[in-house]
């Protein structure tokens, strides 16, 4: 079970995670901003498990070059 944890997202499920969050209607753009906990949602969403700190600034990373708002969260790829 910790392994799955530990897993890195492929560039695939990124891309997944990107679409879902900046998609019409998505409940992470409500606040004009995209949180970590949200974006740790929409991983587990995608993946149906946790997260975790990488696979988090993966995914933040990749919205911050597209121009989307984070609030909190820093976008560096580690």
């Amino acid at each position: 079970m910790a392994l799955l944890r530990a897993t890195p997202l492929t560039e695939d499920q990124i891309k997944e995670v990107v679409r879902n969050i900046t998609a019409e209607g998505s409940t992470a753009l409500a606040d004009n901003a995209i949180d970590e906990d949200e974006i740790g949602a929409f991983i587990k969403d995608v993946t149906d498990h946790d997260a975790g700190p990488e696979n988090i600034k993966r995914v933040a990373a990749k919205l911050a070059a597209a121009g989307w708002p984070l609030a909190g969260v820093d976008g560096t790829v580690i």
